[in-house]
């Protein structure tokens, strides 16, 4: 036998482990993304490619989104327009029309009027003021803002709807004043009750109301020259017109005052139904009732509303007029209709008594009036032709939340911070996404189990440590014996 040039080798040992084979297959099942992200992902071009459009897609409509939103902030505007919608920015041409329709009604807030307010409305004259006598709110309603009935939220209701529901006039011949009170109803969903108030006063009214509508004032004039014509007749002389007590002495009536209800054109004229109309004199404390409403006559009956037809038609109808102006109400209208014009004012009387004498100025203003062309003497052009009028509504603004752009720093720190936020996050979840199909795709290709080789040394010689092989490529062969020293190694069979 010949010596090996070979030190004393081990006895190697030759044993599968299978226990450790079995925690790797333990582990691995857990391990659901355990694929490695440094490794270049096996997929053909056109997928990263594609990859890197639909990244780069995803940044910039993340940017726009990111500069629409939080590129802006709210901030308060008073507006008069309830239904307003937000601000024209660099988006808007981007949005659908029905996005920006259901903007209206939404953006703005309603304003309290409480009961006892006075408010105007952006009507073209401007002359009237009105009170906010009280809501007619039923006792049943569950709105919330109506509490006591003493306040509803106003959001802009169109005044076009309300009507008149009662006059009341007082017109004193002594002073020369004539005051006449409207009350309006307006329904719901703003069911106030107003009250309007028109005072003239020769000179001071006269002066004072450059926005008056045209004529209104000289119709009143008209009027108050007509009753003081017919208190200075002896028909209208107080022991003529006694009323429920027996008037003493000679004398004249200074004032006249009364209700009208239901005030309608009719038959050319506006018509109203008389619930009273009283004869009086302050001065002397007396009154009579002149009305043949409830079927009473007092006196020679003097039937008043039949010598004061004409006038009081006249500045009823302006007056009228004056406020379905401030309403938006074109309808039977003397100042914006011109047939209604010619229709609703009379420059001639029929009706009145022909024994009282009227004098060259009766009706002088009502004759001036249709006689023109130009229908304000403050506006030299203003003509019919020129007059438009649209809905109207209270004159008020209402606080609005609307966006504005924010500032540069605020812009660049909200804008980019956002759109890389979201951006980085979806990023990561796709490549999570990858990485998961990656890991599941190699779980299922085919796995050799491999074999750990322990090999046992005797002492003093050199540890060789744990060989691992694969059961294919490492023979197992017999080893029958170890020849140290100068010996042969014999290998599978008797020396």
């Amino acid at each position: 036998m010949s010596s090996s040039p070979y030190p004393s080798s081990p006895t190697p040992s030759i044993r599968p482990s299978l226990s450790g084979t079995s925690k790797t297959a333990r582990s691995d099942r857990f391990k659901l993304l355990s694929y490695n992200l440094s490794e270049t992902i096996p997929y053909p071009p056109v997928f990263h490619i594609t990859s890197v459009i639909v990244a780069f897609l995803a940044l910039v409509i993340i940017a726009l989104w990111a500069a629409a939103t939080a590129g802006f902030e709210p901030y308060y505007v008073f507006d008069r327009d309830f239904n307003r919608t937000d601000d024209r920015h660099w988006y808007t041409p981007m949005l659908p029309n029905s996005v920006i329709e259901r903007q209206r009604g939404k953006l703005c807030e309603p304003v309290i009027f409480n009961a006892g307010s006075t408010v105007q409305t952006n009507g073209m004259y401007r002359r009237l003021s009105y009170t906010i006598v009280r809501y007619n709110v039923p006792e049943d309603s569950e709105d919330p803002g109506a509490p006591a009935y003493s306040s509803v939220g106003y959001k802009g209701s169109m005044l076009g709807v309300c009507e008149v529901s009662q006059v009341s006039f007082i017109i004193d011949v002594r002073s020369t004043v004539v005051t006449f009170t409207a009350q309006v109803g307006c329904p719901t969903p703003w069911p106030a009750v107003l009250s309007t108030s028109y005072t003239f006063i020769p000179g001071v009214t006269h002066n004072g109301a450059t926005r008056s509508p045209p004529f209104l004032n000289d119709l009143a004039m008209d009027l108050v020259y007509r009753v003081g014509k017919l208190f200075a007749s002896p028909l209208y002389s107080k022991e003529n017109t006694g009323g429920y007590k027996k008037i003493n002495g000679t004398g004249r009536w200074s004032r006249l005052g009364g209700d009208l209800a239901g005030c309608r054109p009719r038959n050319g004229t506006h018509w109203c139904s008389i619930d009273n109309m009283i004869l009086s004199n302050p001065e002397e404390i007396t009154m009579g009732d002149t009305s043949s409403y409830s079927g009473s006559n007092y006196g020679n009956d003097p039937v008043i509303d039949q010598d004061i037809v004409v006038p009081f038609s006249n500045f009823i109808s302006a007056f009228l007029s004056t406020v379905n102006s401030d309403l938006g109400k074109v309808v039977d209208n003397v100042f914006l209709n011109e047939t209604s014009l010619h229709q609703y004012i009379h420059d001639s009387d029929t009706f009145v008594n022909s024994t009282i004498q009227l004098g060259e100025y009766d009706l002088h203003s009502a004759q001036m009036m249709l006689s023109r062309t130009i229908i304000d003497p403050y506006i030299s052009n203003r003509t019919y032709s020129a007059l438009t009028v649209a809905n109207r509504s209270i004159a008020t603004a209402f606080p609005c939340h609307i966006t504005r752009s924010k500032g540069l720093a605020s812009w660049l720190v909200s804008v980019i911070g956002l759109t890389f936020s979201i951006w980085g996050g979806l990023w990561q979840l796709y490549m999570l996404l990858v990485s998961y199909i990656l890991s599941k795709g190699d779980n299922q290709r085919p796995r050799s189990n491999p074999t750990v080789l322990n090999v046992t040394t005797n002492p003093g010689s050199p540890i060789l440590g744990p060989a691992i092989a694969s059961k294919e490529n490492v023979p197992l062969l017999p080893i029958t014996r170890v020849v140290t020293g100068n010996s042969d190694l014999n290998r599978g069979g008797p020396a």
